[in-house]
């Protein structure tokens, strides 16, 4: 079927038309645009490859060029490959992304006609003994803004070619554009030591140019800038019958054979007529030009590098969430960028630091026509675009005006203009990132990108092309209930919408690259690999007492993450009631010395019950600590109802000593009542003392996906979960999940009074049992009594959707990774830790 190449400008991207190719190279699209087109493309399931030229990228200490260090980071999150136009520029580009697969695309040559060569070779030659005239030629971009090169090369390295005054009448032509030639210049040509004559560039200069040198001269200082320039100047001279006299840096090494180094070389095999690149060497040059200049030989290395990057599993996944792309204004925004955007069907969005700039489809900026504090003015497009959660809010401003205020509890300091100058600059970051979170609350689901052409910010560094989801790594020893319904399910819509990046490194991802059962440099070279790409806002260890506690903390404050040590349990004293194995594992001296590291080490603890944080303290950990009103959340899933047959249960994984407390009460309760049926559901094994009551009694595996289990437990339709915790030092910090999960599956909860359960309880929410003999009285009247259970429950349900919802526990859990972030903040700013009492 053949290839198709095609030729098309940025601004031929359009939401309205279906990108047809199979895959898209951006070439010189290295701003904002650039990002924004791979992200689109790469969200169409298409191939995105970015074509990389010059070396304005191995310069990390030059603030310069801080902005294109950022857009290779961020366009390489939606890129394929890289096309390159040398090895040493494949080399720069490989340090920033080791894992993509990297082509090296020379520049081929125009035309090489062997026959016609020789007779301009000939020609050439003929005309220097003639005349005596030598006729040596420069052209290229004359003034670098960046760089030290052009004709400041052929200064520094012009000064010898006085050498050809000895075999003939030299005149160097120096061919570039106008703008090239100031007074600086002009005088530093002066010291060249041969005459020279200045010409302006075009196409056809040059190739007349071409057509009558003698040699052309080609200086390259050893900058890397200039050692990852392409050889197509080498290519172009040599194709066209010029010798090539390369001073400086050896680039031209690949044509080595017919290359010059010296001057006075070149001078002397000019004198006895025996140059490198005459007549009979031209088939030494089509030699050469076919390994790194020809068309139809580069052209088929394109193409199988193609097939295979397009044969191979795609190593950038297609994004979930393209809700309609926002662009942020910065302090002075690009106009074709907010075009470029529009015409994916995206909104512009203003921010404090803009400086003017009307007509944005989202601005919350207060003006003196204006917005007042808590609205922002929205398009008729961006009211389009907005989330259903604010949509009921839209006021239209009147009939011709295109202002929707929106009622948003919009952050005061978004309505404020941001004076221009050096304090703009100042609160630059931190303006750009509330705004962002403004887009993402009313757009969720959208990409967030950045424009900004103001020269003091991209001097500065500040500028970013695409705002980023704040990203936060959990590390657990494996996908547990606790890191399911602490991080995962409150976060799961944020997740989805791509308003947060979350990524998930547990011990079993370690765990093969240990000897036996210890760290190795594999285990860590793989932890830090993985924790430096991903390179976290925060990094939560979440009960983690695993390999690599010390050197992923370390590793934090090299990269400036926060810290969080997630516990919901005392780790450091866990009692052997739990059962042997689980004991000995948990109380196992480089488990509990990896808890004690993160305890001591961290930002910031986040223990799931102010106990367990009193707990801490007593064992003087005098990390900053927190304790979260709300542990488990959940919504009811089950409303209950009137039964005939009652059934009542218990969830547990490892508490068989809480359900041995009343095992009593269960024996005596289903003897009591012989329709009355029983089930354990986890992974606590069938007591024997219940073996006598036959089919009454079941067992149900356990469910290890969280929002399944939830959902599984209220299939079971309980009529009574019971929630007993034996009295033990370990128990008193115990969370009330059990209550919350019992709740929303429309089951009445009977739990052990004095502990955790005493305030969600409270009020009829629950029954609590300080007894054997009260454990039954309780459970008796929920069996016999419909009206009192489903009061219980009802009362229950009231209190899990007040305070027990899944939206307050998200905000709690964002909360949190804020205040390890200020804390971390804190700490870098030499401020030292804050004290207990200050978050706790």
């Amino acid at each position: 079927m053949g290839h198709q190449f095609e030729i098309i400008t940025l601004d031929q991207l359009s939401d309205v038309a279906t990108p047809e190719a199979d895959c898209y190279i951006l070439s010189k699209c290295n701003d904002v645009r650039g990002v924004i087109a791979a992200r689109w493309l790469s969200h169409r399931g298409k191939h995105v490859g970015v074509d990389f030229f010059d070396d304005y990228f191995s310069q990390a200490d030059d603030v310069r060029f801080a902005r294109l260090r950022s857009w290779i980071a961020q366009i390489g999150e939606y890129s394929d490959f890289a096309l390159c136009s040398t090895s040493r520029m494949a080399e720069v580009i490989g340090g920033y992304w080791p894992a993509k697969p990297i082509h090296t695309l020379n520049d081929p040559f125009e035309e090489l006609d062997g026959p016609a060569l020789r007779t301009t070779l000939a020609t050439k030659l003929d005309h220097f003994n003639r005349t005596g005239e030598i006729s040596l030629a420069w052209f290229g971009q004359g003034r670098n803004r960046n760089f030290p090169v052009g004709l400041r090369d052929v200064v520094a390295f012009g000064r010898g070619l006085g050498s050809f005054a000895r075999a003939g009448r030299p005149v160097l032509r120096i061919m570039t554009s106008l703008d090239a030639f100031g007074v600086n210049e002009l005088e530093a040509l002066g010291g060249l030591g041969i005459p020279y004559r200045l010409e302006e560039w075009s196409e056809e200069a040059e190739a007349a140019l071409l057509r009558e040198a003698l040699a052309v001269v080609l200086p390259v200082n050893a900058q890397a800038f200039s050692q990852a320039k392409s050889l197509n100047r080498a290519v172009t001279a040599l194709t066209a019958g010029c010798q090539v006299l390369s001073l400086g840096h050896d680039l031209y090494a690949a044509f080595g054979p017919l290359i010059y180094r010296d001057a006075d070389v070149l001078a002397s095999d000019l004198s006895q007529g025996a140059l490198r690149l005459r007549p009979d060497t031209v088939v030494d040059l089509v030699d050469l030009m076919g390994r790194h200049g020809d068309p139809a030989f580069e052209a088929a290395r394109l193409r199988q590098f193609l097939a295979g990057v397009m044969a191979a599993p795609r190593r950038v996944p297609v994004s979930s969430a393209w809700g309609a792309p926002v662009i942020i204004s910065g302090r002075r925004p690009s106009l074709d960028a907010q075009a470029f955007v529009k015409s994916l069907g995206g909104l512009t969005l203003a921010s404090p630091v803009t400086v003017g700039g009307k007509g944005h489809d989202v601005d919350p900026r207060r003006d003196d026509g204006g917005s007042v504090d808590g609205l922002a003015r929205l398009t008729p497009e961006a009211a389009e675009a907005l989330s259903p959660e604010f949509k009921p809010f839209l006021r239209n401003n009147g009939v011709g005006q295109k202002a929707y205020p929106v009622a948003l509890d919009v952050d005061p300091a978004l309505t404020r203009p941001v004076t221009p100058g050096f304090a703009a600059v100042a609160v630059y970051q931190a303006k750009i990132a509330a705004t962002a979170a403004l887009a993402r609350r009313l757009f969720p689901g959208s990409p967030v990108f950045v424009t900004d052409t103001d020269p003091f910010v991209l001097a500065s560094g500040l500028a970013v092309y695409e705002a980023p989801p704040p990203r936060y790594m959990l590390v657990a020893n494996g996908v547990t209930p606790t890191l399911q319904l602490s991080f995962l399910k409150p976060l799961a819509a944020e997740i989805a919408s791509g308003a947060v990046s979350v990524d998930v490194l547990t011990e079993l991802d370690i765990a093969p690259l240990l000897q036996k059962g210890r760290p190795t440099d594999r285990s860590l070279a793989t932890v830090t690999d993985r924790i430096t790409r991903f390179r976290p806002d925060v990094l939560v260890f979440s009960r983690y007492s695993g390999p690599h506690a010390a050197d992923m903390l370390r590793l934090a404050r090299r990269l400036g993450s926060a810290t969080v040590m997630h516990m919901d349990d005392d780790l450091l004293n866990v009692p052997p009631e739990i059962g042997e194995r689980k004991f000995r594992a948990h109380n196992h001296p480089d488990r509990t010395g990896a808890v004690r590291t993160l305890l001591d080490g961290c930002d910031l603890v986040y223990c799931s019950t102010a106990p367990l944080r009193r707990r801490f303290q007593e064992l003087g950990v005098t990390t900053p600590m927190i304790s979260g009103a709300i542990y488990c959340a959940a919504e009811p899933l089950r409303a209950p109802s009137p039964t005939a047959e009652k059934r009542f249960g218990y969830m547990g994984f490892d508490h068989e000593h809480d359900l041995r407390m009343v095992l009593p009460v269960i024996v005596k309760l289903l003897e009591t009542h012989p329709d009355l049926r029983f089930e354990l559901f986890g992974s606590i094994p069938r007591p024997d003392e219940l073996a006598a009551f036959g089919e009454r009694v079941s067992m149900v595996e356990p469910v290890r996906d969280y929002a399944s289990f939830l959902q599984a437990l209220a299939d079971r339709r309980w009529d009574i979960g019971i929630c007993p915790l034996a009295p033990l030092p370990f128990n008193r910090l115990k969370a009330n999940t059990k209550w919350v999960e019992y709740t929303a599956a429309g089951a009445a909860v009977v739990a052990s009074a004095g502990t955790v359960y005493d305030d969600c309880c409270a009020d009829g929410a629950g029954d609590l049992a300080t007894s054997l003999d009260d454990w039954f009285a309780r459970l008796d009247a929920l069996v016999r009594d419909d009206d009192l259970r489903l009061d219980r429950v009802a009362a229950a349900q009231a209190r899990l959707v007040a305070d027990y919802g899944p939206r307050a526990l998200k905000a709690q859990v964002l909360d949190v990774f804020q205040m390890a972030r200020d804390l971390a903040d804190s700490r870098a700013a030499g401020g030292g830790r804050a004290s207990v009492a200050a978050v706790a």
